[in-house]
């Protein structure tokens, strides 16, 4: 030991965890996992349906459940994600798996399109992933 030594090193005191120092969890087929539930979902279909007939000049089916997940996800999942930012500005302190409970017996029409398990994830991922939190404040 020298004198040169910093004190951190020589009183080494263990890092608390925190959410700053816990590793972000990463969920990369979130809307993959989405888009096959929705694909299942009958309001999803029916809503997919009356856009198809809109739009007469697309006739692949692929196309047509790729754009309608597509204006989806700029339209109606930024409402979902704002309100779940909300729910968690209320209930800071929750655990994702009583948050998305309480989330789904207040809101049943999102219990009826997400589900509970896709309530539990976006849970997960505002809680621990910052930047998609930095955008609905």
């Amino acid at each position: 030991m020298q004198l040169s030594d910093n004190i951190s090193l020589i009183l080494q005191h263990p890092q608390p965890l925190t959410l700053s120092t816990l590793p972000e969890p990463h969920d990369p087929t979130f809307l993959s996992d989405l888009k096959k539930h929705l694909d299942q979902n009958l309001e999803y279909k029916k809503a997919r349906i009356a856009w198809r007939k809109t739009r007469p000049g697309i006739n692949d089916l692929f196309t047509v459940k790729e754009q309608f997940f597509e204006e989806f996800c700029e339209k109606d999942l930024p409402v979902f994600y704002k309100d779940i930012y909300y729910f968690i500005r209320d209930a800071p302190d929750i655990s994702p798996e009583d948050g998305a409970k309480q989330f789904c017996a207040r809101w049943k029409g999102y219990a009826m399109t997400y589900g509970e398990e896709f309530v539990r994830r976006a849970i997960v991922k505002f809680k621990y992933d910052p930047e998609l939190f930095q955008l609905y404040i």
